[in-house]
């Protein structure tokens, strides 16, 4: 039997003091491990499944109108109006009479930012395109084929009062037929000045420097209104734009936003780059807050947007595919009417403001980076 000797039990306090301190380290890894878990719990519940992410922003978003046309202000001559330039039928609705304008109508998403009734959206949805050269070109043309019309009506009078001054020289003067070929020749001589005044009228029309002005009315309504007739369409001021980041700032003649709708915050720091530490921990279990984007958006209008239980938007979601300093891709799909939604992720953060699609592709769209709308909220 062996035997234990005395100085191997000295060695026995050291053995129990490191199993002891053993011990106590496996119950702290054990806590903060169980710490972390509480992290990364808190932290998903943070993030919405797609049903909780509609029900909380379906109020936030809105259908926007903008009803609009053109007045061309030329200096010494009455202004002229018109619906919209056309490729090929040149301006569309051309009157001097406002009255009897047809506006075009336009339609967007934009989505509630505050109490006070403001409203994002797209530059280019509540504002006209610049077409100053286009409609100089439009009417020079224009002009031109009257004056050939002009041209041609001319040779035909000066033919006819030829004709009829030869017809006056073998008529006997005093007859019957005399008085009727001088009244014939005062009628066209009469015509022929009428139409050399109009004629000089068009050549002194100064076409180019012509002021070309957008008049329009924008409104808006509420996702879940009963219908989409004027009425139901609440009237807005335009409050300032960003042309280059093709943004726009609205605000609801009250000023105030309706009671049942909720807003988006603008964050201070870009959500797609800036994650808490509990995000952080979060997205290492694969709950990223970012891992898909979504958008609340009224495609193509009130045609698909306008059903029997009221005014819906669409709920899409997709992937980043690309970000840069000036915009984001994602692969949300989207159809004319989704210029100005929001675009957020799981947490609801604002990321972006759709507005474009990317040409040639399905699928496939752009965002104005969220940083963009605070310079031009502050």
């Amino acid at each position: 039997m062996s035997q234990i000797s005395y100085s191997s039990l000295n060695f026995l306090p050291f053995i129990i003091m490191y199993s002891s301190l053993f011990s106590r380290s496996t119950r702290f890894l054990s806590l903060c491990f169980a710490l972390l878990c509480c992290v990364f719990t808190f932290s998903a519940c943070g993030n919405m499944d797609e049903r909780e992410l509609q029900e909380q922003y379906s109020t936030a978003v809105v259908m926007v109108k903008n009803r609009a046309y053109y007045e061309i202000r030329i200096p010494n001559c009455p202004s002229f109006y018109f619906s919209h330039l056309d490729p090929e039928e040149g301006l569309s609705n051309f009157t001097t009479n406002v009255n009897k304008i047809e506006p075009t109508e336009g339609y967007g998403t934009g989505f509630f930012v505050g109490e006070d009734g403001k409203i994002v959206t797209n530059h280019h949805v509540v504002s006209g395109e610049e077409k100053k050269e286009e409609v100089t070109d439009v009417l020079k043309k224009r002009i031109a084929a009257i004056l050939l019309q002009y041209i041609n009506r001319y040779q035909e009078l000066k033919s006819s009062l030829e004709n009829c001054e030869t017809y006056m020289q073998f008529t006997e003067e005093g007859t019957y037929e005399y008085a009727e070929l001088e009244d014939t020749h005062r009628n066209i001589t009469d015509k022929i000045k009428e139409l050399e005044d109009e004629a000089q009228g068009l050549l002194n029309i100064d076409v180019d420097h012509l002021r070309l002005i957008y008049h329009n009315e924008v409104g808006i309504v509420k996702n879940h209104a009963s219908g989409v007739d004027k009425a139901a369409f609440a009237p807005c001021e335009i409050l300032r734009t960003d042309k280059e980041h093709d943004l726009a700032l609205l605000q609801l003649n009250t000023k105030k936003t309706p009671e049942n709708c909720v807003f988006f915050d603008i964050p201070q720091e870009d959500p797609l780059v800036t994650y808490t530490f509990a995000e952080s921990m979060a997205q290492k279990f694969g709950s990223d807050k970012n891992k898909e984007l979504f958008m609340l958006s009224y495609n193509l209008g009130p045609n698909i947007s306008m059903t029997k239980e009221g005014v819906k938007a669409q709920f899409n979601k997709g992937y980043v595919s690309q970000t840069s300093s000036e915009k984001i891709l994602y692969s949300i799909p989207t159809l004319p009417g989704s210029s100005g939604s929001p675009v957020f992720n799981a947490k609801g953060e604002l990321v972006a403001i759709n507005y474009a699609g990317f040409s040639g592709t399905q699928g496939f769209n752009y965002g104005v980076p969220v940083r963009y709308l605070r310079q031009l909220m502050w």
